[in-house]
């Protein structure tokens, strides 16, 4: 009997360390699952990005025979991405800006000067889709929206024009309230057979397009706050 007394506590302890062993195995992987999947599903709150790139391309016909095209300089942009059903499609706001030059080239295109520097300003509006890979999200966007081309200096007033952007890029969600975005987008204003004159310090030019002009290539990466 004191043999008895003393072994069944052992057991009674090992059965309760195993039961509790077994229990935990079973529970706390779907426990951590639960806890990612809620993660990732309450990503609903409004997205403020902030992003910084490089910003390439644009250029137009002159009626001399030449062409006018815009340094490829830095640019930054604001996107505000509201979820819509799902956190994979997000209605979306934007501004882009770039501070550049308007440069030009001869028929044969062996002399290059600067004519004035100009800035080019995004206004869009559209949206996004994406497929969530757990914390990471690529994704496509389409919008659409104004551009406005604001020359400095002795030169014409801003002009606007119609235009549209493309592209892709990828999220990744680094925590519940912030994230990393990049991308790539294709900025497109258009142009429906028009004629202008564009003046500055460098003298003045005749410029003639039509269709889809003066397209730029962009490719940024900045942050995400959710709020």
């Amino acid at each position: 009997m004191p043999i008895g007394i003393r072994t069944r506590p052992r057991v009674v302890l090992f059965a309760a360390v195993l039961l509790a062993a077994v229990t935990t195995g079973l529970v706390l992987p779907r426990m951590c699952l639960a806890q990612q999947q809620t993660y990732t599903s309450e990503l609903r709150g409004i997205e403020l990005s902030i992003l910084y790139g490089y910003q390439f391309g644009g250029q137009m016909d002159l009626t001399t025979g030449g062409e006018a095209k815009a340094d490829d300089q830095d640019a930054f942009s604001f996107q505000l991405s509201v979820p819509i059903q799902t956190p994979e499609t997000q209605a979306e706001l934007s501004y882009g800006h770039q501070s550049t030059t308007l440069l030009v080239q001869d028929y044969w295109q062996t002399n290059e000067k600067a004519l004035f520097d100009v800035s080019v300003d995004y206004f869009q509006i559209g949206g996004l889709r994406g497929v969530r890979r757990g914390k990471a999200m690529p994704f496509g966007f389409g919008t659409l929206g104004a551009t406005m081309f604001n020359p400095e200096g002795s030169s014409p007033g801003a002009e606007w024009r119609f235009s549209m952007t493309l592209g892709l890029g990828a999220k990744y969600y680094a925590s519940e309230r912030m994230g990393i975005r990049a991308q790539f987008g294709l900025l497109i204003p258009f142009e429906f057979e028009t004629g202008s004159l564009y003046c500055g310090s460098g003298g003045c030019v005749g410029a003639v397009s039509g269709g889809t002009t003066f397209a730029q290539g962009n490719v940024s990466g900045g942050l995400i706050f959710i709020f």
